[in-house]
């Protein structure tokens, strides 16, 4: 495997962590609509 292939496969995991950590604390704050409650 090439680093670019490497560096995105190790990359794609910590983005969908770091995206729910966003929309949970916009969930949390209260900023997000309610059909997005879930």
């Amino acid at each position: 495997m090439s680093s670019y292939t490497k560096g995105l496969l190790a990359g794609l995991p910590l983005g969908i962590v770091l995206f729910f950590i966003v929309v949970y604390a916009l969930k949390w704050g209260g900023t997000l609509p309610v059909m997005m409650d879930w």
